[in-house]
């Protein structure tokens, strides 16, 4: 998941293989399991290591609809990076 969005981007996802098959993992669980506050965090999380603007942006979209979803606290914050990224307007 993470890293097919890091092929194409400029440089390498800032995290080992293993750290990026660890995030899917946890990413696939929270989508298995309806949790909307930690799919948003999850997804966050994968944004952050992101090199490329868009698929930071990409994750951030994700993660700003499951804060919305979930009512999580960190829903501005994420809006905030997405504008500052020009991705939400």
């Amino acid at each position: 998941m993470l890293s097919r969005l890091g092929r194409g981007a400029v440089g390498a996802c800032a995290m080992t293989p293993r750290g990026r098959a660890a995030l899917d993992r946890a990413i696939l669980a929270a989508h298995a399991q309806g949790d909307a506050a930690a799919l948003a965090e999850l997804y966050a999380r994968g944004a952050g290591l992101m090199p490329d603007r868009r698929a930071a942006a990409f994750l951030l979209t994700q993660a700003h609809v499951f804060a919305l979803e979930a009512g999580h606290p960190a829903e501005p914050h994420l809006r905030a990076r997405l504008q500052a990224l020009g991705a939400e307007g």
